[in-house]
């Protein structure tokens, strides 16, 4: 997987819409600059061309409140020499595994995170749940990817895997019965005697 890009694309592309809005900010503009100093009614070709920019965007379809309503978000990866577009969340679960498909949201989160806060001398915590269903391989690549960015997982997972733990510097188990239990690893010193 690779050549992860981000794209914000305008609904209102092809539309008409921004010849219509154009349109009235320059009628606009002419108008202002000959009667700056009057205080007198808009002429007749400024009010069309409010008309049709406001026709224009009923026509979209657009909530001019809503900005979620005049842009898409498309992400589009490489895997396996193939190009995978993404628009909606059906698109990234038929993308790619499950494991895979949610691997891509966290590196553009995690991209994300870095860019709103970019001093990498914060430390920053993001819950992640059933890391289990990644690949171990991808597993190391995310730990390596966040070690880099100075950013720490807090993961639940019952079936806790030896090599998956590892990748834990903290680690706690939860038992309703028992409360929580802290693990703390001990480096041995002594030589196993099974290898020796």
């Amino acid at each position: 997987m690779g050549n992860i890009q981000i794209e914000l694309l305008s609904v209102l592309d092809g539309l008409n819409v921004y010849e219509q809005l154009d349109r009235f900010e320059k009628d606009l503009d002419e108008e202002s600059i000959q009667k700056s100093s009057q205080l007198i009614l808009p002429s007749e070709k400024l009010i069309r061309s409010f008309e049709s920019a406001v026709k224009a965007l009923e026509k979209s379809n657009v909530q001019t409140d809503d900005i979620r309503s005049l842009v898409k978000l498309r992400i589009s990866y490489e895997e396996n020499n193939r190009k995978v577009y993404v628009n909606n969340d059906s698109d990234l679960l038929s993308g790619s595994s499950t494991g895979l498909s949610r691997l891509i949201v966290i590196i553009i989160f995690t991209a994300l995170t870095r860019k709103l806060c970019p001093d990498i001398n914060t430390v920053i915590h993001v819950p992640l749940d059933e890391i289990g269903q990644f690949d171990s391989q991808n597993t190391m690549r995310l730990f390596e990817l966040m070690q880099k960015q100075n950013i720490y997982l807090v993961c639940a997972q019952p079936n806790l895997s030896s090599e998956l733990s590892e990748s834990f510097v903290h680690k706690n188990d939860i038992d309703r019965n028992f409360g929580i239990r802290k693990f703390k690893t001990q480096k041995n010193e002594k030589p196993n005697p099974l290898l020796a």
